[in-house]
């Protein structure tokens, strides 16, 4: 456009180009200014100018106009020559431009345009015409027009940002979208005739597929036949159904739910333990399976006779009573079973109903069902909160506790909003009726089907509000504490569940939404049968139909109606020459490569609104073919006769790719199908693993799987090789065992504490127990100690927080101590102290009696034989050098692997150690009890040849049980199934714990409830047991000589970059701050500490001198204090990360062996390493392995950059 012509557009100051060129670098905008929204501009990868501009005229929502591009050639410049002449001038004297009068002017005399659902130019300029008004020449008028894109966030103050905006991909899919949705919103409502057509499509899918009588009597023939295997192995159980098998929303085929109802006095693994036995020895069942590693374990048959697939469950009350509560209400309201039916096979036919799969449980649409009919605009089912009489604040101590004739039973509870209220008072119970008094006339059920799918596709907002039966009031997820995130539907009996968790995959939720849509347009549209004479009667009323709705869109909306009557023409045959006049023809220059990648875009939107491709380029803006549409489903089946002959398939062979169900034309020439492919436009949901949330696979396929990974064949060891093994197990042991002297100095220590503690606390004993008494210790390992009173042996009845105290108290008198710090919050609670003279740290807990048993337990084992401590020492410098060793950051602790390698020396042929605890002396076997658990183990080690007849009988080397551990936790031990346990020798299965939710179970010997595992993701999971598969092929692969850049064994054998694969432990677990679990970063102890030390230091608060004398903030000793706290470094390495005690080099001068130190080859291929990831990697360090650092420190580079894998803070 020529300048003149463009005078509407331009902003009202403008400078001359060459002003703009020569001080556009003088700009504060363009320099410190931030936009804090996008800066919106055409994607090219030649050049910058267009980005330039787009960013340089665009405006953020606070209304501040970013720098002007000079390139901006059609604008006209605003002031005298006078003032253009002096624009280099600073205004001074006083003499300033009131910009404030300037922009209010401005404001007054322009008009924001709404750009949002604009995709060309000429969309832009038929909305600054209608701004104006259509009699006002665009030439002529003086308003300055601005832009802005509600979707995007976006101002632009002139039109060529605004072109520039539009051409970008992220609009045009927003305003695609946007069209999309007011053109559903705008459907009218289906007339009687279409909702009788629907109504016949959905009938037709309740009788081939739903449950009748007979179905349901066959079921309760199964239950009779399970019963009578199982009660006489489970006397005094219950077996009821539930599921579809009572409620009548399920198909003929669904499984029968059986629930068993056992007494206290029995187990639940137990139960299906003796269910899965005694139904595999049944004639009647066949195809007995146990399905124990799932949400709710249940044991899976088939009965003979009928072919039903049958589900034994047990202890499923939540289940039963939400079954009780469906049957009753489909009972009493006839419209209820039919819509649940039709919505599930819905779910069914567009594949979103399978909880493997990532879909939602079938029950969840008879939940949304009934939320819905609460919730339509004229109720056909009552909510239980409103029918009682409470506000909707009171709903979170509102429950549903049970259904009883035709009413549901609910309990207010307040005692946990006000307990000091009188519990009797607080509680109240009632019941009130599930369906309304006075039937209301029945409406029409494809009415209802339209208006439950327009219902969740269009009016409930899914991410923000929650699913829920106890009321018709927006119940939000900030009320549930549920993030917003796909969709939520409350358990109405557990209300504290989201039924829906299992739909964890936002793609599966993208495509039910999409399903949603996509099925709401397909019914809410009038689809005519194509049948003959039907057909060729009802095209003009088609189109006049078509006509008519697209002109009541227009009226309502503010898309420009060239483009919908451009959309609607291209929805015809005859239209084809009319595609060079696209809307999406954009009058400006395109790189080549920007058009095709514009081209693909838009032909992948345009897939999920055609039913069939046509050939064509549908890059314009056809949101709804309804005429190419309404063809496309009659083309299906050429008449009612055919569709009629249609062959059903067998009622147990129902798959997701059906034939389309309910063909058949209603009397008005309306006909609707149950087909995937009108209800998906072909889509089909993507795979989504629940396990690594990947896609492509399932979980039962995943490739991280513990069973699956596959390993490689090991080539044949040699002799050579063992004996090299056996060096670098004693020498592990060697290197890091304490001597004499620290066992001493500890004994000394203890020795000293007591003597202090009995003059402050009279009383107080001291024990030493963990890795300073089990003989599984590291040097300079922390210091745990025990501390009981005399005359009481357990702590009941003692104040235990009073106690800690004054511990706390009387440690810091003590003057070889120093950071004394109570922990009163733990299960356990602790004085942590730091011992000055030797540098070691430590805790001192109260009754840690448990603790003692297992202390000594361990030490037993050690004493048996010296390979058991040889072993636990390797495996302990393995976990640590791979930082898989510590517990606090989400890894396992040195006590659990010190467990699994008792384990496996126990399961070894012929065993290295018995099982103690096994072992007895008489008749029966003793019972000894600590805090309410058996702590017996055999303790006369001395005799123990006499009592286990297999003593000394193992006679492998260090080296070979290394090995041979390594073998067994990778290709023998199943982790899924099997516990660690080292109190029995027969297996342990986690189902029989009930630990099945966990990736990785270890039984504490005594405590049977703790789980040492329990605390591990996935992720950590995974990296520990590649970190054994990656230690299987080291030390399994012989090898004549060490690669150059290796100086010695040790280096070899404990290279993190080929045990871990040079990747990080997982942290997905651990604060950000601290690196620890157990908090968030919110809640992080340290990041309050220095918020209150920020507080303390630079908020004007008051400063404790030493001396107890105050100081002020800003005084010399508040800089002082400041300064030392920014100054304060390690003197050793120089970081300011850590100090000396906790400095990696200081630990590795003061422990480490020679022998770990790397030679000064570097940066060569690893070419002599049998290993294919040896020959590939490149060493640029030089490493020294300290015992306590648990990962390689630098030799050569800082200290400080080495720290970088072990720091939390990283």
């Amino acid at each position: 456009m020529a300048a003149k012509g463009n005078r509407k557009f331009s902003p009202r100051y403008r400078r001359p180009k060459e002003a703009d060129e020569a001080e556009s670098w003088r700009s504060p905008l363009g320099q410190d200014s931030v936009n804090h929204e996008r800066s919106y501009s055409p994607k090219t990868k030649r050049g910058h100018n267009r980005r330039a501009k787009a960013s340089q005229s665009c405006s953020s929502p606070e209304g501040r106009a970013f720098g002007q591009s000079p390139s901006h050639k059609d604008r006209i410049q605003k002031g005298s020559p006078a003032d253009r002449r002096n624009w280099r001038e600073r205004q001074r004297d006083g003499q300033k431009h009131d910009r404030l009068d300037s922009m209010q002017s401005w404001r007054e005399n322009s008009r924001i345009v709404s750009i949002e659902s604009c995709l060309t130019r000429q969309d832009v300029l038929q909305l600054c015409l209608e701004a104006e008004g259509s009699d006002c020449d665009p030439k002529e008028s003086s308003i300055c027009l601005k832009f802005k894109c509600e979707k995007c966030k976006v101002y632009c103050e002139d039109m060529s940002p605004a072109l520039n905006h539009i051409r970008e991909r992220a609009h045009r899919k927003k305003a695609k979208e946007l069209q999309k949705l007011t053109l559903l919103l705008n459907i009218p409502p289906p007339g009687k005739p279409q909702c009788h057509s629907i109504s016949l499509a959905l009938e037709s899918v309740i009788a081939e597929f739903g449950l009748n009588d007979q179905d349901l009597k066959q079921r309760q023939n199964v239950l009779t036949l399970v019963e009578k295997v199982l009660q006489p192995v489970l006397p005094g159980c219950q077996f009821r159904l539930y599921g579809s098998s009572c409620t009548k929303f399920g198909f003929r085929d669904s499984d029968v739910n059986i629930d068993v109802k056992f007494p206290s006095h029995f187990q639940h693994p137990d139960v299906l333990l003796v269910a899965q036995e005694h139904l595999s020895k049944s004639a009647l069942f066949v195809s007995v399976e146990g399905d124990f590693y799932r949400r709710m374990p249940v044991v899976v048959c088939k009965e003979k006779t009928s072919g039903l697939i049958c589900k034994v469950s047990a202890g499923n009350e939540s289940a039963c009573l939400t079954t009780a509560y469906l049957a009753e209400l489909a009972n009493l309201e006839p419209q209820l079973a039919p819509l649940v039916v039709c919505f599930r096979y819905w779910a069914k036919v567009c594949c979103v109903d399978q909880m493997e799969e990532g879909g939602l449980p079938s029950y969840c649409f008879a939940l949304m069902v009934i939320s819905f009919l609460q919730r339509c605009k004229e109720p056909i089912l009552p909510s239980y909160l409103e029918s009682v009489g409470l506000p909707m604040s009171k709903l979170k101590s509102f429950s549903l506790i049970g259904v009883e004739k035709g009413h549901v039973l609910w309990v207010y509870d307040q005692t946990s909003n006000d307990s000091s209220q009188d519990k009797d008072k607080a509680v109240k119970k009632g019941k009130c009726p599930l369906v309304f008094k006075g039937r209301s006339p029945p409406v029409l059920l494809g009415k209802l089907w339209v208006e439950l799918l327009r219902y969740y596709s269009l009016e409930f907002q899914i991410p923000e509000k929650v699913i829920s039966v106890r009321t018709n009031s927006d119940l939000l997820r900030d009320l549930k504490d549920w993030p917003k995130k796909r969709i939520a539907i409350e358990d109405p009996f557990a209300i504290q569940r989201n039924v829906a968790r299992t739909l964890n995959s936002q793609m599966m939720f993208d495509y039910m939404l999409h399903c949603l849509k996509t099925t709401y347009k397909y019914f809410a549209s009038p689809s005519k049968s194509t049948a003959g004479k039907v057909r060729s009667n009802s095209q003009t009323d088609k189109s006049v139909n078509a006509v008519n709705h697209i002109d009541s869109v227009k009226r309502s909306t503010k898309v420009p109606a060239e483009n919908l009557e451009r959309s609607h023409a291209r929805s015809s045959p005859h239209s084809a020459e009319e595609l060079e006049d696209s809307d999406c023809m954009i009058e400006l220059e395109q790189d080549e490569e920007e058009e095709a990648d514009s081209d693909m875009e838009t032909e992948d939107e345009d897939d999920d609104i055609e039913l069939n491709g046509s050939g064509c380029d549908h890059s314009g803006e056809e949101i709804f073919p309804f005429e190419r549409e309404m063809s496309d489903v009659g083309s299906d089946v050429a008449d009612p006769e055919e569709a009629a002959s249609i062959p059903a398939k067998p009622k147990a062979e129902l798959t997701k790719s059906e034939s389309p169900v309910g063909a058949q034309a209603g009397p008005e020439g309306f006909q609707y199908v149950f087909s995937k492919r009108f209800f998906s436009n072909g889509k089909s949901p993507i795979l989504i693993c629940s396990l690594c949330k990947s896609d492509g696979h399932l979980k039962q396929d995943c490739p991280e799987d513990f069973k699956r990974v596959e390993l490689e064949p090991l080539p044949h060891m040699t002799l050579d090789f063992v004996k090299l093994l056996n060096d670098v197990c004693e020498q592990c042991y060697c290197d890091f065992a304490p001597d004499d002297v620290e066992v001493n100095v500890r004994e000394h220590i203890l020795q000293d504490f007591e003597n202090f503690l009995r003059c402050q606390v009279p009383g107080a004993k001291l024990v030493l127990f963990g890795s300073s008494k089990n003989g599984f210790g590291f040097k300079q390992s922390d210091l745990d100690i025990c501390m009981t009173l005399e005359g009481q042996d357990t702590a009941e009845g003692l104040d235990s927080m009073a106690v800690i105290e004054s511990l706390t108290k009387a440690l810091r008198k003590h003057h070889a101590l120093r950071n004394i710090l109570p922990i009163t919050s733990a299960k356990v609670p602790i004085v942590k102290f730091y011992h000055t003279k030797t540098g070691l740290e430590g805790d001192i807990s109260l009754y840690n009696t448990l603790a003692l048993h297992n202390t000594e337990l361990l030490a037993s084992y050690a004493a048996i034989d010296i390979r058991v401590k040889i072993l636990c020492y390797v495996m302990k410098v393995f976990a640590k050098v791979c930082d898989i060793g510590d517990a606090s950051r989400g890894s396992l602790s040195s006590y659990a692997y010190t467990l699994m390698v008792l384990y496996f020396l126990q399961q070894r042929s012929p065993p290295v150690i018995p099982v103690l605890q096994e072992m007895y002396v008489g008749e029966e076997k003793p019972v000894v009890l600590v805090d309410g658990w058996d702590v017996h183990f055999f303790k006369d080690l001395k005799n123990l040849h006499k009592y286990w007849p297999e003593y000394k009988k193992n006679k492998e080397s260090v080296g070979q049980l290394w090995f041979g551990l390594l073998q067994f936790y990778t290709e023998i031990f199943d982790f899924k199934e099997t516990v660690i346990c080292i109190r029995r020798k027969e297996p342990l299965t986690t189902f029989k714990k009930q630990w099945t939710s966990k990736h990785l179970a270890i039984e504490d010997p005594f405590d049977l409830s703790h789980n040492l595992g329990a605390g591990l993701s996935r992720r950590m999971a995974s990296f520990i047991l590649k970190a054994f598969i990656n230690a299987r092929s080291v030390f399994g692969t012989p090898v004549r000589g060490f690669p150059p850049e290796y100086s010695n064994k040790m280096e070899y054998f404990f290279d993190p970059e080929v045990l871990t694969e040079g990747k990080l432990a997982p942290n997905d677990r651990c604060c950000r701050i601290c690196g620890k679990i157990g908090h968030f970063m919110k809640d992080c102890p340290m990041r309050r500490r220095q918020r209150r030390d920020n507080d303390g230091l630079f908020s004007g608060r008051d400063v404790n001198r030493p001396d107890g004398r105050v100081m002020t903030d800003g005084s010399p000793y508040t800089d002082r204090r400041r300064r030392q706290r920014e100054e304060k470094c390690c003197y050793l390495c120089g970081s300011s990360g850590h100090i000396k005690k906790d400095c990696l080099l200081s630990k590795s001068i003061e422990s480490s062996p020679n022998t770990y130190q790397r030679s000064s080859a570097s940066d060569r291929d690893r070419l002599d390493s049998p290993q294919q990831d040896r020959k590939k990697k490149r060493k640029a360090k030089r490493m020294v392995l300290g015992p306590e650092a648990g990962s390689l420190a630098s030799r050569n580079a800082s200290v400080n950059a080495s720290m970088e894998k072990w720091s939390p803070f990283n």
